[in-house]
């Protein structure tokens, strides 16, 4: 990819040796726009013969020295154009003047080329991110460029690895040593600039989430919400519904669900069969009947009912630090939702994994995010974050995101909401085929349920 950014007349500034007259065959504007049109043509090495023969004539002008860093950098030869891009720096700066932003950028690409090829040291991210700064500080027009800060956040994550004195090597990187030339800025500077740089970020971050989210404080706390939702679960003694789910495939799966408060649950899946009572949980091998599975379970002390986005935030908080916010305004991915003429009463309900505590989920989940209205009683919709990758400056990524499409209050006039059709979106990388829709099919609500529906006795005669 070409990296001219602009033609030498860049440099307007008050410098001796632009504003000499030359009197050579070609003038020094002639030379430069013959090696800018070459550069233009790809013809890299014409041009560079062409700003030699001008340097010859005008040794250490600047808008020279500029355009052969171009015609290095262009040509991959990073080290010389770094180089010839730090000793206009430092000759600008030598007289008092600020370089532009555009040379800090073209550093930024130079340095960022050269470690992509090999990797990325303690030294090279810490000049990238020191130059990034610079272009901000500089280039006002990018302040606010999430493509340009998700860059420096990557870079600042790049030196965390390196700090470690592992290798952090980007995809196609061979992990070989190189040289860098002499920076012209200190160490103290660029450690002042990477503390800038995390301000930045954090800036950024702060701003992003108002913009996204929308919300304020809330007059409820965490236990309200708490209390809306085990309401809601009480209301519902017993209920049977099937989920059928479509992902694609050729055949459409369905699991069939039975649930009799306030301890027994049966889940009915192709190949096996999932039983809750007397606080033991027990799996059961369809193909065979017999029980392969039994341990201890509390149904209290799970998230049985998820599959109907009721979460058990009771038991969640046993690992996620809970916090409350509501918004003042729908989300944009929820305006379909509510579009459908409800009025939302919505809630945030973040839950942060917590310190030295292991995630119940597999993978490991270390954020969940609950949309949850309150009028309605369930999470409308639900955000799960994985770590970060290594190295990315992320300290988290949405990995999968759960919406409801559509709620049906069942049975007519109980005032009870449910959802019945749901849409599950893999959003990580690894999660990129993950695409789901579920319709859920009520049966029945507050109907008896024989207890022997949750019998493993039958069973037992099979182990």
């Amino acid at each position: 990819m070409k990296k001219i950014i602009l033609m030498i007349l860049f440099f307007a500034f008050s410098m001796t040796c632009f504003a000499s007259s030359l009197v050579f065959a070609d003038t020094l504007e002639e030379y430069t726009n013959k090696a800018y049109a070459l550069i233009e043509e790809l013809r890299f090495d014409d041009a560079l013969e062409v700003l030699k023969e001008a340097y010859e004539q005008d040794p250490g002008n600047i808008g020279l020295v500029f355009a052969f860093a171009e015609v290095y950098h262009n040509k991959k030869e990073y080290y010389a154009a770094i180089m010839n891009y730090l000793n206009l720096i430092s000759a600008i700066e030598g007289q008092g003047e600020e370089a532009p932003g555009q040379i800090h950028h073209n550093l930024v690409d130079a340095y960022n080329e050269l470690a992509q090829l090999h990797y990325f040291t303690e030294e090279v991210c810490l000049r990238i991110i020191y130059h990034a700064e610079k272009v901000f500080e500089l280039t006002p027009e990018v302040t606010g460029d999430p493509r340009y800060v998700e860059f420096l956040r990557k870079t600042i994550g790049h030196y965390e690895i390196a700090r470690t004195g592992a290798k952090m090597l980007e995809e196609g990187g061979d992990g070989e040593e190189f040289a860098l030339p002499s920076d012209v800025v200190s160490d103290e500077k660029k450690l002042l600039y990477k503390e800038k740089a995390n301000k930045r970020l954090s800036g950024f971050d702060i701003q992003q989430r108002e913009e996204e989210y929308k919300t304020v404080d809330s007059s409820l706390v965490v236990s309200d919400i708490v209390e809306i939702l085990k309401k809601k679960k009480q209301d519902i003694k017993t209920i049977h519904f099937k989920v059928i789910i479509e992902d694609g495939s050729e055949e459409n799966a369905t699991d069939e669900i039975y649930y009799k408060s306030p301890d027994k649950f049966k889940a009915v899946e192709k190949d096996a069969e999932s039983i809750v009572r007397d606080n033991k949980y027990y799996v059961i091998d369809r193909a065979t009947n017999e029980i392969v599975d039994e341990q201890p379970f509390d149904l209290q002390q799970a998230d049985m009912l998820k599959s109907l986005y009721l979460p058990n935030l009771e038991w969640l908080s046993n690992y996620y630090a809970l916090e409350v916010e509501v918004f003042k305004q729908v989300p944009g991915f929820l305006s379909e939702f509510y579009e459908s003429g409800i009025t939302p009463e919505l809630y945030l309900i973040t839950a942060d994994l917590k310190e030295n505590t292991e995630s119940p989920y597999y993978p490991s989940v270390i954020k969940l995010e609950y949309y949850i209205d309150i009028k309605l009683g369930v999470a409308i919709a639900i955000r799960e974050f994985w770590p970060g990758i290594l190295g990315s400056g992320q300290t988290h990524e949405i990995s999968k995101e759960h919406l409801i499409k559509s709620v049906e209050e069942f049975p007519k006039g109980s005032g009870i909401f449910l959802p019945d059709q749901v849409e599950i979106k893999g959003k990580a990388k690894e999660l990129s085929g993950v695409n789901e829709s579920w319709l859920i099919v009520f049966l029945s609500l507050n109907e008896d349920i024989d207890d022997e529906e949750f019998s493993v006795e039958s069973y037992r005669t099979n182990e």
